[in-house]
């Protein structure tokens, strides 16, 4: 499997979706004020509880196959397109990733466990296996992986961090703030990861101190990721995936950290290739690293 990367930002989709898990009715009264002001404005708008809501995740992670195909001109007026000649879409935003591909074979999984999603366009067939992962995007994905590090060492206000390259030192972190979030507690955390994290007693604040350690980081990585399967086949969390073919478009989220570990190479990445830049860049001591035009603050949370 091969990776593109390309950047594309959505700054309105993280606060929209935990609002939905925070508050499920007041985000259908945002709703409903939204489309009470488009019937006044005077544009003609049909069916406007249909077309004026909130997308499901798999729905965009649907949207942005589409995207990068014609994009890439994969999908166009007057081609005939073999569905398998199509790229499979990674969308990393803020509060959720999405994948998007066709996949070779179609399984005879019950239809209720598949995102499964038919498409005709320009006289193409496509069936398009989507799927949303909500707490799993860059910036909830962080704060949960933060927290329940600091969660550890209860009694510390300068934490080891093996996420952080060794000798880098975080700034103070508000424990008020940052212990708070429907990913981190509440109904749907624990139905997404079985467990809860929350602010130790007497915590107010606390910073980082880099240790540089990868494989450790990635053994708290790991704790946020079940691997039970009932089906054939799994991502993880137990949602059901048939396996991954061919190339892949990675985009948003993903395009500035391969910027910045391959600033000569925007597509054909291996899986492997990335994860040896990866982990060789976080064993550097933080004083070695080369900031080029990255702020400190995107290039300590790379690891």
């Amino acid at each position: 499997m091969k990776i593109a990367v390309r950047r594309i930002h959505n700054p309105l989709e993280r606060k929209l979706k935990n609002k939905k898990i925070e508050d499920p009715l007041g985000s259908l009264d945002l709703f409903s004020v939204l489309r009470h002001y488009f019937k006044q404005s005077g544009f003609q708008i049909e069916t406007p509880n249909e077309r004026i809501r909130l997308l499901y995740g798999s729905e965009e992670g649907l949207y942005g196959w589409v995207s990068v195909n014609y994009i890439l001109g994969n999908i166009k007026e007057g081609k005939q397109t073999n569905p398998t000649d199509t790229v499979g879409s990674l969308d990393l935003g803020g509060a959720s990733t999405q994948i998007a591909f066709v996949p070779r074979q179609y399984s005879t999984i019950p239809t209720e466990h598949l995102n499964f999603y038919p498409l005709r366009l320009y006289g193409n067939d496509f069936s398009v296996y989507s799927h949303s992962f909500l707490c799993y995007g860059k910036s909830e994905f962080e704060r949960r992986l933060m927290t329940s590090i600091a969660a550890q060492f209860p009694l510390q206000n300068e934490i080891p961090n093996p996420c952080f390259l060794q000798g880098y030192k975080s700034d103070l972190y508000n424990a008020l703030e940052w212990f708070t979030g429907s990913c981190l507690s509440g109904t749907y955390a624990k139905k997404t990861f079985s467990e809860e994290i929350f602010r130790p007693p007497n915590m107010n604040s606390f910073s980082f101190n880099g240790i540089g350690q990868p494989n450790e980081c990635v053994n708290y990585i790991q704790k946020h990721f079940q691997t039970k399967c009932n089906f054939s086949s799994c991502s993880f969390n137990n949602v059901f995936q048939p396996a991954p073919f061919g190339k892949f478009l990675a985009y948003s989220g993903f395009s500035y950290v391969m910027q910045y570990l391959f600033p000569n190479k925007k597509t054909g990445f291996t899986l492997t290739e990335v994860t040896e830049a990866v982990t060789n860049f976080c064993k550097k001591p933080w004083k070695d690293v080369n900031f080029h035009s990255f702020s400190d603050n995107f290039l300590s949370l790379i690891c």
